[in-house]
């Protein structure tokens, strides 16, 4: 048993190091345009579809956002953020559908100690 998850645990660590290496060098593609180089027009929109793609940015936030924090759209800094989909000053904007699983998280523990408070009750 001890050799087998010996084994297991380096096959694991190599795939998970291959994960990261791909993350990390998609990180760096998506952000490309930020760099001080011209592109032409059609890896603009390449690029801002892999920005879409990368950041799971599946259901447009903005409204829920600017209504419940009361938030007045701003500009992007320039032209090269806007291409890349960082179409504003700030965070909660750029990170799109991401905020709901940053909100998710919270939620979760706290129904979790809920259950779990209402589970050590003894009901009569």
């Amino acid at each position: 048993m001890v050799v087998a998850n010996v084994v297991l645990i380096i096959v694991l660590s190599a795939s998970m190091n291959h994960l990261l290496s791909m993350i990390n060098t998609q990180q760096i593609i998506v952000l490309m345009p930020l760099f001080d180089i011209t592109l032409p027009a059609n890896a603009g929109v390449f690029f801002n579809g892999l920005m879409t793609f990368t950041a799971f940015d599946i259901i447009d936030t903005s409204p829920y956002l600017d209504w419940m924090l009361q938030l007045e759209p701003t500009d992007p800094v320039n032209n090269k953020f806007e291409a890349v989909g960082f179409e504003s000053i700030f965070l909660l904007h750029n990170l799109g559908s991401l905020v709901l699983a940053f909100l998710y998280y919270p939620l979760a523990i706290l129904a979790m100690n809920l259950l779990k408070c209402m589970g050590e009750r003894e009901w009569a």
